[in-house]
Order: C-alpha cells, then sequence, then structure tokens
C-alpha cells in the first residue's frame, strides 16, 4: 500500500479546497493500478467540472448533515451503539498521542485523520491493524450508504480497492 496514496485520498475526501483537488491529477498517482486510476479520474472529471462552491455544497451535504454517510468511521461500524464508539475514540486517541499526531478538531474516527494515520506509521503494527479491523470494515459500509452515482462513489471505491490489496486488509476484504 502506498503511504503517499493514502495521504491523497485523505486530502481528497476532506473539505474541498483547489490545492487539495490538485490531488486527482492522474500525473499524481504514478504508483497505482489502473482500475484505481480510472476511478480517481472519474471522480475528478466530475469534480473539476463543477464550481468549487458547489462540491463544497455536496460534500457537506453528504458527509456532514447524513448521519448514514458520516466519514466517522466508529459511527459506520457501531451505529448508536455509544459505549463501543467512545472506546473505539479512546483507542485511536492513544494511536494519535503515540504517534505524536494531533487530530484537531476532528473524531479521531474521522477517515481522512485514519487514513493519515496509517500513511505516517508504516512500521507500526498496531497502527497498521486498523487498516482491516477499522477503516475497511467502516469503509465497506460506507461505500453501500453512498448512492452509487454519487460524485464521490469512485473515490470511494478506489480507497477500498487499495486497502482491500494490502496485505494487512486481505483478511477483512
Amino acid at each position: 500500500m502506498s503511504m503517499e496514496n493514502l495521504e491523497q485520498f485523505a486530502d481528497l475526501l476532506d473539505y474541498p479546497t483547489p490545492a487539495r483537488l490538485a490531488a486527482c491529477s492522474p500525473d499524481a498517482w504514478p504508483d497505482a493500478s489502473p482500475v484505481m486510476r480510472d476511478l480517481v479520474g472519474q471522480f475528478a472529471r466530475q469534480a473539476q467540472a463543477l464550481p468549487l462552491t458547489q462540491l463544497e455544497e455536496i460534500y457537506a451535504a453528504t458527509f456532514d448533515l447524513q448521519p448514514d454517510c458520516t466519514l466517522n468511521l466508529g459511527h459506520q461500524l457501531f451505529g448508536e451503539d455509544h459505549g463501543k464508539h467512545s472506546a473505539l475514540l479512546i483507542e485511536l486517541a492513544a494511536a494519535a498521542k503515540k504517534a505524536g499526531l494531533d487530530v484537531g478538531t476532528e473524531l479521531p474516527d474521522h477517515l481522512c485523520w485514519l487514513l493519515r494515520l496509517l500513511a505516517r506509521s508504516p512500521e507500526d503494527a498496531e497502527i497498521q491493524d486498523l487498516a482491516p479491523y477499522c477503516v475497511l470494515p467502516g469503509l465497506r459500509t460506507l461505500t453501500q450508504r453512498v448512492p452509487p452515482d454519487h460524485i464521490y462513489q469512485p473515490l470511494l471505491q478506489a480507497l477500498y480497492l487499495l486497502l482491500a490489496s494490502h496485505p494487512l486488509g486481505e483478511a477483512a476484504a
């Protein structure tokens, strides 16, 4: 799994900005599989055809205002089971501290933050275990909940393919 690709996905799945959308360029994905590049390209073509304000509205309406489509994977994994969700948040906050990362105002189960944590901690087996046991199952649920024709669907599918093809991800795929 390319750590650079994880950072790129984190940027593309974060709130849209012109700088983050620059990661859509096919040139920015030289090591990606053809299928993954095609899926990212589908998203790029659609995103670049929209004014930034419209993409921001789509992003907020999907990931911020629809609880079933939140990027907070604890909700995707545990729904309204606040006990399990809280336990996950505590564990992820400890992982962040261990890795020396500050999640800022996000909850530590936010997909973009988790991707950055994975990318920046490639040698930490405990953190890498988040891929098959937290990120991949949560992403699978999220991908099923986002409508098939949604602009972000190809991006979610590409990320799923990347994580599922990683040796740690194969167990959960």
